[in-house]
């Protein structure tokens, strides 16, 4: 009984015939603790996520204090042949999307988050975020300008390829990312 059991976590933790599902991914220590991570969604097959664009939610009663509630990945392959995807995670219910934002030369690699200081301890918040393109081009969305980046997540070695967001126990407000890399 305890092989099975001891299998059947293995089978779950990781899953045959999908390669991307042993992906590593990149993430920032200092998204928000308590929530719940959502599935994960990742570019179709050959393609990589090349550019992104942010939901932001205006703050209610605070006019230009806005959290970044959801992103979109836009996937491509190298020769652009097959056009391009929209892949996004778990997003907050209230936004607008900003334009897109793309790397010129190369694809999506790291990340960093800019984080306003919570109020209370339930009131964290994304305010933007940086893309690092493998060419090291930095790519900033077009949230709020309050709070401080913190540090970059480590570097996909290849792309990355996929996303997953943390959203508050309500599943109102998304506080976290992890992105997912993509060997060529």
């Amino acid at each position: 009984m305890i092989k099975l059991s001891f299998s059947l976590i293995l089978f779950c933790l990781f899953p045959f015939g999908n390669a991307q599902s042993d992906s590593p991914f990149v993430m920032v220590p200092y998204g928000g603790p308590a929530g719940q991570w959502t599935d994960i969604e990742y570019c179709p097959p050959g393609t990589k996520a090349k550019g992104f664009s942010v939901k932001m939610k205006e703050k209610e009663g605070i006019p230009g204090d806005s959290a970044l509630n959801g992103l979109r990945l836009y996937c491509t392959s190298e020769n652009k042949a097959d056009g391009e995807y929209i892949v996004t995670s778990t997003e907050g219910q209230s936004g607008t999307w900003s334009n897109t934002f793309r790397c010129m030369n190369g694809f999506l690699s790291s990340f960093c988050l800019r984080v306003s200081p919570p109020k209370r301890i339930d009131d964290d918040m994304l305010a933007n975020i940086k893309f690092r393109c493998r060419d090291s081009l930095e790519l900033e969305g077009s949230g709020s300008q309050r709070g401080f980046y913190g540090p970059w997540s480590g570097k996909c070695s290849d792309y990355i390829c996929g996303i997953q967001t943390k959203v508050t126990k309500q599943g109102d407000v998304v506080i976290d990312f992890r992105f997912y890399c993509c060997d060529k």
